[in-house]
C-alpha cells in the first residue's frame, strides 16, 4: 500500500473478512475421521493466524512508515463519533438488499459481546 499511499489514519474503520464454506450436507458427507481432521486442522490454521495477525500488521506498518507512509492520529473525538456514524449508516443502507435486520442486529450483537469479553453462541 505504501506505494500508492502517502498517509494512514491511525483508526480502525474496516474489517476485511475471508471465509471457507462448505454445506452442511456436503460436511454430513464426509467420513467422521475426516470431519475431525477438517475441524483440526482449520482450528489450527485459523488460530495460528490470529496470533500472527497483530504482529504482521505492526510489523508492516513499521515497513511502511521507513519507507514514508505518515500515520495521522484523528483529529478529535467528535472526528471518531463521525466515523462511527458513518459506518452505522452504512450497515443500515444494506438492510434489506444485502441481508436482513435480525442478521445485523445478531453481527452487532456478536461484536458488542466480544468487545466485552463475552463469548457469543454460533
Amino acid at each position: 500500500m505504501n506505494t500508492r499511499v502517502q498517509y494512514m489514519l491511525n483508526l480502525p474503520l474496516a474489517d476485511a473478512a475471508g471465509a471457507v464454506l462448505m454445506s452442511k450436507k456436503k460436511f454430513d458427507e464426509l467420513p467422521a475421521d475426516l470431519q475431525e481432521v477438517l475441524l483440526r486442522q482449520w482450528q489450527e490454521v485459523h488460530g495460528a493466524a490470529d496470533r500472527r495477525e497483530p504482529q504482521d500488521n505492526a510489523a508492516a506498518i513499521e515497513k511502511m512508515k521507513k519507507n514514508g507512509l505518515q500515520v495521522l492520529e484523528p483529529s478529535s473525538a467528535k472526528a471518531q463519533e463521525e466515523y462511527a456514524a458513518t459506518g452505522e449508516r452504512a450497515r443500515q443502507s444494506l438492510v434489506g438488499t444485502l441481508y436482513s435486520q435480525a442478521w445485523l442486529d445478531r453481527v452487532e450483537k456478536a461484536v458488542s459481546d466480544f468487545r466485552a469479553g463475552k463469548k457469543t453462541a454460533k
